[in-house]
């Protein structure tokens, strides 16, 4: 009896960092213990660990193909680390920057948003990039998060709909009350032209203006 293949699994943290190499960065786990140890108080957010088939060597590419069906054609650049400048980029782009030990998101736009903030800018824009790339077989605690954050993420959406329904019902019935005043508005304005025509022609019986 032959025993079923499991695929290879890979373990990688996400974590965003806002200041010096700003973006969202997608490391090995063993990349990132090493970053905790050498550099403990490197200002960062750590989104959590995540267990995938992709390999490192793929995690790039594969990120760009998740991103790219969701975004116009050339909005989204891949390139390796050493051929990305910090200083001369198109502002108008996303970067995929491949790196040995992962891979780099970086949006410049996200950092201009003073609304929503950087980081938020990412969640969101990332959403539908980690059911690509998460493994069925094992889960890390960015992927137990991010499955409690969808259920509450679909409630609130039934939510919205339900009372987005109720609004346009208030709304068709608002236009139609606002159409029959309308109408009666049109009637009352037409019989007052006519009793002023009426008056004038009283007045002037050979002319009517």
């Amino acid at each position: 009896m032959t025993q079923e293949h499991k695929p290879e699994l890979y373990q990688y943290n996400a974590l965003f960092i806002e200041k010096e190499f700003s973006g969202l960065h997608i490391l090995t786990a063993d990349s990132y213990t090493l970053m905790l140890n050498q550099a403990p108080d490197f200002p960062h957010n750590n989104w959590g660990d995540f267990y995938s088939e992709v390999p490192c060597g793929d995690l790039a590419d594969k990120v760009y193909q998740l991103l790219a069906k969701e975004s116009s054609a050339g909005d989204i650049v891949i390139l390796p680390s050493h051929l990305f400048d910090e200083k001369k980029f198109d502002p108008s782009k996303d970067y995929i920057i491949k790196r040995n030990n992962g891979a780099r998101i970086y949006s410049p736009k996200a950092h201009q948003n003073l609304i929503l903030g950087p980081e938020a800018v990412y969640m969101l824009g990332c959403s539908g990039l980690w059911e690509g790339l998460f493994s069925t077989s094992k889960e890390g605690s960015l992927q137990i998060d991010y499955k409690e954050n969808v259920q509450k993420l679909e409630e609130v959406f039934k939510e919205l709909e339900a009372a987005s329904q109720k609004l346009q019902q208030a709304s068709e019935s608002l236009i139609k009350r606002l159409e029959g005043l309308s109408k009666d508005l049109s009637k009352i304005t037409a019989g007052e032209e006519i009793e002023i025509l009426y008056k004038r022609r009283k007045g002037n019986p050979y002319h009517w203006n």
